[in-house]
């Protein structure tokens, strides 16, 4: 393994309209390509998008399996870096981004790195920015750190994150193989339980992709709107399951433990056939919940629907309220 090697992992599953996008992005960087290698794991074959990783001399892997997990555990066996950078089909890097994740990370006792975030649209027309934060690096090992760390949104969009490979080396892999989402949140656990560094970058080194097919909305009806909302709670509750087996019993497990309740308590309003959190899962939830959240509006949200767990009269309108909002936020 190479020590001063970054490797880019590149993730695509059932969808390749940005990745051209996303492999150039990381292609064309200020850092020299000496420095970092490129590895592309998806399920499809596109003539186009296959010549510009064959011309590249890019890695390319087919993995077939939803989970982002296999996709990780597919893609460490190919790396050759001691840095691992992350960048979703529909994000892109800036060009400065792997020339300060290289410098970064010439410091040996930081473990994590994550950036801030601009905002884009489908034509790469720039729409917001992550709130700003001073910058920031710390352990995490103490309540204050963590919460602070937590409230960054350490452990939010892969595509803003890279960690020391031995982070993930410490996992068993057979473990986050059964991830089918929430890798992020693993990432930023590995590094937690790794104990170095933590840092927080408040210069915007990701372009993050808004666009129609993240939204449930876009389903049409709000029956479908209810399916797809009930599909990806259920699959975070295993994924968030599967990462409190690895955190559970540590004070991380505050990083996990409110995302898992948070997911169960969306599954029980969206899936009538799952079970309900408890209410001491619920109090917990709404106690914590203020690391998570930025606008007032987003905890009430969660106090409906949880509400709406204890009374399941009221499921309906909490759906009901929850598409109408989603809309609303999709027009603006």
């Amino acid at each position: 393994m190479n020590t001063s090697l970054i490797t880019v992992i590149i993730t695509a599953y059932n969808r390749k309209e940005f990745l051209e996008d996303a492999i150039k992005s990381a292609i064309n960087q200020t850092l020299p390509r000496k420095y970092y290698e490129i590895i592309v794991v998806k399920n499809f074959f596109d003539e186009k998008i296959d010549n510009i990783i064959s011309k590249n001399n890019i890695k390319s892997i087919f993995c077939d399996s939803p989970n982002q997990g296999e996709h990780l555990a597919a893609a460490l066996k190919e790396a050759n870096g001691n840095i691992l950078s992350f960048l979703d089909d529909d994000d892109m890097f800036t060009k400065d981004k792997l020339e300060i994740v290289h410098s970064t990370f010439q410091r040996e006792d930081i473990v994590f790195h994550r950036n801030r975030r601009t905002f884009v649209n489908e034509k790469n027309k720039i729409i917001g920015k992550d709130r700003p934060y001073p910058p920031f690096e710390a352990k995490g090992s103490d309540p204050i750190s963590l919460r602070k760390l937590i409230n960054r949104g350490m452990g939010v969009n892969s595509s803003t994150m890279s960690i020391r490979r031995r982070a993930l080396d410490a996992i068993d892999v057979d473990r986050f193989r059964r991830m089918g989402l929430a890798v992020d949140s693993l990432y930023f656990v590995a590094a937690l339980l790794q104990g170095g560094i933590l840092v927080y970058d408040p210069r915007p080194l990701t372009l993050f992709r808004v666009h129609g097919s993240q939204s449930f909305v876009n389903t049409g009806s709000i029956d479908a709107y209810a399916r797809r909302r009930c599909d990806s709670a259920k699959k975070f509750v295993s994924s968030y399951l599967e990462l409190m087996k690895i955190v559970g019993g540590t004070p991380y497990e505050v990083a996990v433990k409110p995302l898992l309740v948070r997911s169960k308590v969306v599954s029980a309003v969206f899936c009538p056939s799952e079970s309900k959190p408890t209410m001491r899962e619920i109090a917990y939830l709404l106690r914590r919940q203020n690391m998570y959240l930025d606008r007032p509006q987003d905890f009430f949200m969660i106090l409906g629907l949880a509400v709406a767990c204890v009374f399941p009269l009221l499921r309906g309108l909490a759906i009901r309220v929850e598409y109408e909002l989603a809309r609303a936020s999709r027009r603006k």
